[in-house]
């Protein structure tokens, strides 16, 4: 992850000719110095578009393992509070968190943890979860939460709720 914001911000290439990877020394040190690993993984995660930042938050709220039809549905029911969201709308978040599976994997956000029934995701290291947490506003981190919480025991069925009730409760105080 590191090597991977050290590429993006151009502080090493690969050379082709040489076939070799280049870096100056002094640079990638003051990088390495002047930022820990939490302050490059929230810059790293702010360069996504936001519909992938609020499926990152909604995740960092649900803790180290969650499926991504709990996201969905939680991403649905909090958009449809702010914003009166239509059934096309709920089509788009579907779609949107989906894609958005694909990329995290592929920038090791996240990693598959499937089970024979379910399919979940967890956050790669825990660091990476707390900043998906950061993404939040500290001003708007409780109300999330809550919302979060609020979500869950509004839309999920009865067993799926028993399994997560403790969490829903956490969330929402």
């Amino acid at each position: 992850m590191f090597l991977r914001y050290l590429y993006d911000e151009e502080l090493i290439q690969y050379n082709f000719g040489a076939m070799a990877w280049l870096w100056d020394d002094s640079a990638v040190s003051s990088t390495m110095v002047m930022q820990n690993v939490a302050t490059v993984m929230i810059k790293k995660l702010k360069r996504f578009q936001e519909g992938y930042q609020n499926i990152l938050k909604v995740a960092s709220c649900l803790g180290a393992s969650f499926s991504t039809s709990v996201i969905t549905m939680v991403v649905e029911e909090i958009f449809q509070q702010t914003e009166r969201a239509s059934i096309s709308d709920c089509d788009e978040i579907a779609s949107l968190v989906t894609s958005s599976v694909g990329e995290f994997e592929k920038d090791g956000i996240w990693e598959s943890e499937s089970s024979e029934d379910v399919c979940r995701r967890r956050f790669s290291h825990d660091q990476i979860q707390s900043a998906a947490f950061e993404l939040i506003p500290l001003d708007q981190r409780d109300s999330f939460r809550g919302s979060v919480g609020n979500a869950l025991i509004k839309r999920l069925d009865p067993d799926s709720l028993e399994d997560c009730l403790f969490e829903a409760v956490r969330l929402q105080n």
